[in-house]
């Protein structure tokens, strides 16, 4: 009995032993709140978008932008000797997605940077979080102008600020098409109120223009818009600007011209999306609008510096279609990411902020780029018109003052 006792004592041990020896393996190897280990010769950076839902169309253009820029750079030998994975988060337009998606990406998967989001409420709801974990953050798309305006370090954009949008909207207006009597219709939305407020304040600084009205509405779920218009039908404005989305851009214009109203429309990025055309058809035949990117244009040409030319042409032979701004954009985000990383030659959040930083005469598929030090770009706007069966025109090229 006392034998066994011993043997059973001795088992014990050993076991005691080994669950020892994997309770500090399986420590070690989740070190950093069960992150995961990244291999030497891989760089992985985060990527955030709505890829379904309301917004999909334009997560999926960036995502199919940035694929394609990081299937180039992978071909090319990698940045510094590794090659580049990134790793994709679905947000929707859901702001607590988006800081799930953030700490997953900081936590558990590790990456030093990242893409997105591309909507402006979600990226503003993960600002503190990149903040925090000093992760540099360059958003392709989000245009809300509170984001570079609250002293965060690690917030960059690939985009052009919805300040500028909508300054080079006010200035067009006032100056080229002198409008005088003007009514703002978008969003109620972070991103839409930004845009609507900018242009508001040019101008009525302007003293040349009057806001006769403004009004505002959810885009994710106002339909119909027959009342907001029909209360200027008697009067009609010299131009309608839109500050809110494709979708709901595309039915206002619609229903104006069901409801015999006749004005000019003016509108911001988000009505050079296919879906603007699709939704509101002939309607939307005429419409001015600001971006920064001119490919889809039949007369890009003529404005087009080099390097639109060579994206745009390049882009066409790979997928058989002309690129839109979310492309554009996707691919200088992404690429300007990249570049930062070769020039910080390293993944240290604060060295590729430098670097970012230090992007000063960049060549990008809509131009040269130049970083501000508040995280803005600065690049040349375009005015384009929306032609018949849904091509686009280019106006005039205006360079936004800082």
């Amino acid at each position: 009995m006392g034998e066994m006792s011993r043997k059973l004592s001795a088992m014990g041990m050993v076991l005691i032993m080994f669950f020892m020896f994997d309770a500090f393996a399986l420590a070690k190897k989740s070190h950093g709140q069960g992150a995961k280990s990244v291999p030497a010769n891989e760089l992985k950076i985060g990527w955030m978008g709505g890829i379904t839902g309301i917004l999909a169309e334009l997560g999926l253009n960036v995502r199919e932008a940035t694929d394609w820029a990081v299937e180039e750079a992978n071909q090319a030998g990698g940045i510094n000797g590794r090659q580049i994975r990134i790793v994709y988060a679905d947000t929707k337009i859901d702001p607590q997605l988006a800081r799930q998606s953030a700490e997953r990406l900081i936590m558990s998967d590790r990456v030093p940077a990242i893409i997105g989001d591309y909507y402006t409420p979600n990226t503003d709801a993960i600002l503190e979080i990149v903040e925090k974990a000093k992760v540099p953050l360059i958003t392709p798309g989000s245009g809300g102008i509170m984001l570079t305006q609250k002293g965060y370090k690690y917030i960059f954009r690939g985009c052009y600020s919805s300040e500028f949008d909508a300054l080079v909207a006010g200035r067009y207006a006032v100056e080229n098409m002198k409008a005088r009597r003007i009514v703002i219709m978008g969003a109620s939305d972070s991103f839409g109120r930004s845009v609507g407020d900018a242009f508001e304040k040019y101008v009525k600084g302007s003293g040349k223009a009057e806001i006769v009205g403004y009004d505002t509405y959810d885009f994710a779920t106002t339909k119909d818009f027959t009342n907001l218009l029909l209360k200027y039908k008697a009067n009609p404005p010299d131009i309608i600007y839109l500050s809110g989305a494709q979708a709901d851009g595309g039915l206002i214009t619609k229903q104006a011209v069901e409801a015999g109203i006749k004005t000019q429309f003016l509108g911001n990025l988000a009505q050079t999306k296919s879906a603007y055309y699709k939704i509101g058809g002939k309607a939307t035949v005429g419409t001015i609008a600001t971006t920064s990117f001119i490919g889809m244009a039949e007369n890009y040409r003529d404005f087009a510096e080099p390097s639109t030319v060579k994206f745009t042409e390049a882009f066409v032979k790979r997928y058989q279609k002309a690129p839109t701004l979310d492309h554009a954009q996707g691919y200088d985000t992404t690429n300007m990411l990249l570049e930062a990383f070769r020039i910080a030659k390293s993944t240290d959040g604060e060295k590729v902020r430098e670097a970012l930083l230090g992007l000063s005469d960049y060549k990008s598929a809509r131009g040269t780029i130049k970083m501000l030090p508040n995280g803005d770009i600065l690049v040349k706007m375009f005015l384009i018109q929306l032609m018949d069966d849904g091509k686009w025109k280019v106006l005039a090229a205006i360079m936004p003052k800082v």
